[in-house]
């Protein structure tokens, strides 16, 4: 544990990535060339690239283009571990 009073919750690492919301209501994270299927630019949370900083995230996610498929962009944060 750290300093007094911390908890280890207060430890975990804050990873930070892009999801799209689909107009058929569906959530994907952006996956990028690291993903875990190569081709496959978006997939599920566990696939998501990870980003540093919640700013780099929302810069990604600005410069994504909304269109007919898809309606909204996000910085989101990462589940952590339990």
């Amino acid at each position: 544990m750290g300093k007094k009073g911390q908890s280890k919750r207060a430890d975990r690492v804050n990873e930070w990535a892009v999801s799209v919301r689909l107009n058929d209501g569906q959530v994907l994270f952006w996956c990028g060339d690291e993903g875990e299927r190569r081709g496959q630019e978006w997939g599920r949370e566990n696939q998501a690239f990870r980003f540093a900083t919640e700013t780099e995230a929302e810069q990604y996610a600005a410069a994504c283009a909304l269109n007919s498929a898809a309606w909204e962009y996000r910085a989101v944060r990462l589940h952590q571990p339990k």
